[in-house]
């Protein structure tokens, strides 16, 4: 016995014990599908014979359908083999089918014969409008008052604006003043053509322009302190050799002298300043200046008093007032 896969065509060799062991449910070996094999059995010839027969019914149709050839002399030229037409098909151009179909459109349909066939009808379109010139949208932005302008064409500024624009500027006026005076000596040394306008502005500040201090620049190249004149014990003069290892003038510092005794320690302690050792008055000594990479001798002499100093040490320090 044979039975057919109805999903598939496939025909399968089956026997009456395995239909009836589960009332004919199979399973198509190529599909994988279940069917019920009882409903399409049949034998094997019966299955042959409909097979020749199909094969003898296509074989007889194409006799009859197709003209029988016609010799081809040699003299006459080859021609174009022309496939024949179909019988039955009428040789009509076929409609083009329409953008916009309806369910109402259909001649067979009726509003209201089928509920079903109004729920599933194709909506009408709507009707086309007349197209339109396509016009982007506009946005205007706030727009602010326009500022009153003045006789020279600028904008008025705003009472509020001017306040803050004055204090901004009187703030870095005074912050300039500020820079200027305390750097007023490094200005000076580093440009001396500022000099004259600095002591023209000091003079109406009420201030000064010293020179330069950097004690650090300058090294003690040699010192002494010895009694002069036996006759005054008490009377010492100290010497010492400056040299300015700077490239800019610099300021004369302040020595701080202390005298010690045999221990080394401290039996008094004296400051001084560029007025004591500066020949000329107090205003000269202190605009006076060592030029860069110059070297000066100093001489001081003092009273001690009658301490018993046995040597002393010399430190140099800004000279003060600067």
């Amino acid at each position: 016995m044979v039975t057919t896969c109805p999903h598939c065509a496939t025909s399968f060799n089956v026997s009456p014990e395995v239909l009836l062991s589960r009332n004919g449910r199979v399973r198509c070996g190529r599909c994988k599908q279940i069917f019920d094999g009882l409903m399409s059995v049949t034998s094997m010839d019966a299955l042959q014979s409909a097979a020749a027969a199909s094969v003898e019914w296509v074989e007889n149709d194409f006799a009859a359908e197709s003209p029988p050839a016609a010799p081809v002399s040699p003299a006459e030229p080859e021609k174009i083999i022309q496939w024949p037409a179909l019988p039955g098909v009428p040789d009509t151009p076929i409609p083009p089918m329409p953008l916009e179909v309806t369910a109402a459109s259909r001649p067979e349909y009726q509003a209201g014969a089928d509920p079903a066939l109004d729920s599933h009808a194709v909506p009408q379109a709507s009707p086309r409008l007349p197209d339109a010139p396509c016009v982007p949208a506009t946005f205007k932005a706030p727009v602010a008052e326009p500022e009153p302008l003045a006789e020279d064409g600028m904008p008025t500024p705003k009472p509020r604006r001017r306040i803050w624009a004055f204090a901004a500027g009187v703030a870095v006026l005074v912050l300039a003043a500020q820079v200027v005076y305390a750097y007023r000596s490094e200005l000076v040394a580093h440009f001396p053509v500022v000099q004259p306008a600095l002591a023209q502005v000091c003079e109406w500040a009420g201030c000064s322009v010293p020179p330069l201090q950097q004690p650090a620049a300058l090294n003690i190249e040699a010192s002494d302190l010895q009694v002069v004149d036996k006759a005054q014990p008490n009377v010492v003069q100290l010497t010492a050799t400056l040299r300015n290892r700077a490239t800019v003038a610099l300021g004369y510092p302040a020595f701080d002298l202390v005298l010690t005794d045999n221990r080394e320690h401290a039996l008094a302690r004296r400051v001084i300043v560029p007025k004591d050792y500066l020949p000329g008055s107090p205003a000269q000594a202190a605009q006076s200046t060592i030029a860069a990479n110059a070297e000066i001798a100093v001489r001081v002499d003092m009273d001690i008093g009658g301490l018993p100093a046995a040597g002393f040490r010399l430190n140099l320090t800004p000279a003060p007032g600067y």
